[in-house]
């Protein structure tokens, strides 16, 4: 993870964090499974969809949830890091 602070006018502060794309990808593939075993899709038993077929799907909540995973678990991290309290 790789983190910078910029400050703004007065108390303003712009955090960028950068991290690799295989955490993203882990991210959403880790979604997918947990949706895989709570959809039901006709020819599939329920916790047996493809991941292929639920991307096709549900690649787009995949893809929200995902993020908004990733940004919980970094955001207190990435603060800590360029010691800011919120």
């Amino acid at each position: 993870m790789k983190t910078s602070l910029e400050t703004l006018d007065g108390l303003k502060r712009s955090l960028t964090v950068k991290l690799p794309a295989d955490i993203f990808k882990q991210k959403s593939d880790a979604v997918l499974q947990k949706m895989a075993s709570q959809v039901a899709i006709d020819g599939f038993r329920k916790g047996k969809v493809p991941l292929s077929i639920l991307r096709k799907q549900f690649g787009d909540n995949a893809t929200s949830d995902a993020v908004n995973d990733i940004v919980n678990e970094t955001l207190v991290d990435a603060l800590a890091e360029v010691k800011v309290t919120p």
